[in-house]
Order: structure tokens, then sequence, then C-alpha cells
């Protein structure tokens, strides 16, 4: 079981405190949490290969980073999916996310990416 990080990626377009970024994910993965209360507006659109994965977002507003709960979008639905499909927006704001991987076969292949508009900065 391997741990990933959240990647922050250099692109043109993301304004300062702002972030885009994301984890990789395959068979076995486990995502570190990004803590990210300072993010009000937060998207995510989850993409690849997924050889029979399910991707599903959590949220906390545990310091400890322990408490994980379903994550939803705007309507109320939980974000979670099996296939592309077009980027989700995450509400309310919480402190921490992790995308989490389920049923994956050998061949799974994910990208998790985020982009969030910072606040106060």
């Amino acid at each position: 079981m391997a741990s990933k990080v959240f990647t922050e990626y250099q692109v043109k377009g993301i304004q300062r405190g702002d972030i885009f970024g994301g984890w990789e994910l395959a068979q076995g993965d486990v995502a570190v949490p990004l803590v990210c209360p300072r993010y009000s507006d937060k998207s995510i659109q989850i993409f690849g290969e997924w050889d029979g994965a399910t991707v599903a977002l959590q949220a906390s507003n545990d310091p400890e980073l322990v408490n994980f709960q379903e994550a939803y979008d705007f309507e109320g639905v939980v974000i979670s999916q099996t296939a592309d499909r077009k980027p989700w927006v995450i509400f309310p704001n919480v402190y921490a996310i992790k995308p989490v991987i389920s049923n994956a076969g050998p061949n799974t292949n994910l990208k998790v990416a985020i982009v969030g508009k910072g606040v106060g900065v």
C-alpha cells in the first residue's frame, strides 16, 4: 500500500494564493489528506484508466485528520464516481479532503485534480 501525497502543479493562469494540484492513484494507494480550509471554492475532477475502480471524496473538520465522512457537491450529491465525468464543486468548505479508491484493478491509473480559490491571501 503506497501513500500518495497531494502534488501542486505549476501551470499558467493560477493566481497567487490559489491552488491547482492533485493525487495520482492506482490499486492499493492511499491518499494523504490535503489540509485546505483557506480554499473556500474548490472543484475536483477525476479521470484516467478506471479498471473497475471507484473513487469517493471524503472530507473532515477534524484537526487530527482522523474522522472523515462523505463529501458532497453543491446539490447535496455524494462525490463518488466510477468513470470520467465533468468536474464537481465541493461544498461546503471543509478543513481537509482526500480521495479514497476502492475496487481498483491492476490497470487502474487515475488523476484526482483539485482547483481551489484562496481567500485571505
